[in-house]
This record gives C-alpha cells, sequence and structure tokens, in this order.
C-alpha cells in the first residue's frame, strides 16, 4: 500500500511515529512523505508509523441550548455530543504530567 492512500495534506495529514512525536504531513511522492518540520529525534528505520486524527471539540448553539460538538476534521462537520453545556474546560500536560500551553509538548488533556 502506497503511503498516498494512508496519509495525505487534507484530511489524514497527521502522523505519528513510534508512539513519540507527532508530525503534519506537507506532501508524498510515490513512497515517500515530506513533512513541515524536520524530526525531532532519530528514529530508526522500521520504527512503527500512525496516522492520527486531528480531533476538535467545541461549544455551539442548537436552537436555544448549548451543544457540545465533537469534529473528527474529514468533512462532515461538527457532531452533536451532548447539550445544556454550561461550561467546559481543558488542561493540557506534557509526558511528565506537568500543565502545559506549548502544543509540541501536550501528551494528556483533561477536559472538566
Amino acid at each position: 500500500m502506497t503511503n498516498s492512500r494512508i496519509f495525505n495534506t487534507d484530511k489524514k495529514r497527521y502522523l505519528c511515529l513510534d508512539g513519540l512525536n507527532n508530525y503534519s504531513v506537507q506532501s508524498i511522492v510515490d513512497d515517500s512523505v515530506m513533512l513541515t518540520a524536520p524530526l525531532a529525534e532519530g528514529h530508526p528505520i522500521h520504527q512503527p508509523v500512525y496516522l492520527v486524527k486531528a480531533i476538535s471539540y467545541y461549544l455551539g448553539v442548537s436552537g436555544v441550548k448549548t451543544v457540545l460538538r465533537r469534529n473528527e476534521n474529514t468533512g462532515g462537520g461538527g457532531q452533536p455530543v451532548a447539550d445544556n453545556i454550561e461550561g467546559l474546560e481543558f488542561t493540557y500536560f506534557d509526558s511528565n504530567g506537568n500543565v502545559t500551553s506549548n502544543s509540541p509538548d501536550i501528551r494528556m488533556v483533561k477536559v472538566g
């Protein structure tokens, strides 16, 4: 299977190398994937490469209700998950469990 079937520069543009670092796909030529940024660390050949879904959550209004929506960014738009939401807070953590706001360091998310 060629990389262009697994990854693309539109809806399948994020990948993860061996579960360590996430990258964005810039282009694909044959079986070669070009990334938008250099590798953060060395990765040996044959390390697993995973497709990463970029899922967004946001609050919207449907009628008179506040609705939590989930968008998998595949073209279907935000789908309702729950309604009558009064508040929503995300806390981001790095690999050591420390709170962070630096996107590349985020490894866990707490929703409250």
